[in-house]
């Protein structure tokens, strides 16, 4: 016997989900740094991902599907995988490994919701947009830097 949700109650239980998960995401780089290197950690991270996501997709996994893709559009999916994990991952998890968490976190937002807006929802870019993506991030810069000059002078003075 199946429980029957409405739409609204499966898009409350997935913005909490969403939610829980950003909310533990910078617990794990701090509690694996502990015994393992920066990209052991993130060996660790995209397996269990993958492991979760077959758990859970099964259904939804089509094989078949995946070996008529075109080369041209394979090639571009391996250098996106590729970028994403040997840049973003990285630097994501070195930046939570060595700063606040809070200030990752919401320096990490005000890009993500401009891009994701962009992407998925085709919002289209205006210089008026433009322009309050670039104070937001003005704004970050006063929240979090407490010395402005350590952002130009990187090395020791």
């Amino acid at each position: 016997m199946g429980i029957s949700m409405t739409r609204k109650q499966k898009g409350i239980i997935a913005l909490v989900l969403v939610a829980l998960s950003w909310g533990i995401l910078p617990i794990f780089p701090r509690f694996l740094n502990t015994s393992f290197a920066l990209y052991q950690q993130l060996y660790l991270r995209i397996g269990a991902a993958f492991f979760f996501s077959i758990l859970f997709f099964h259904k939804d996994i089509a094989l078949n599907k995946i070996f008529h893709i075109p080369f041209r559009d394979t090639l571009l999916l391996v250098l996106r995988a590729i970028s994403y994990w040997v840049l973003a991952a990285g630097a994501m998890t070195m930046s939570l490994l060595i700063t606040k968490v809070s200030n990752v976190m919401f320096i990490q937002a005000l890009p993500a919701t401009a891009i994701l807006g962009t992407l998925f929802f085709h919002e289209k870019i205006t210089i008026r947009k433009t322009m309050l993506i670039i104070f937001s991030f003005v704004g970050v810069l006063m929240v979090s830097v407490n010395d402005i000059s350590g952002l130009v002078h990187w090395g020791k003075r």
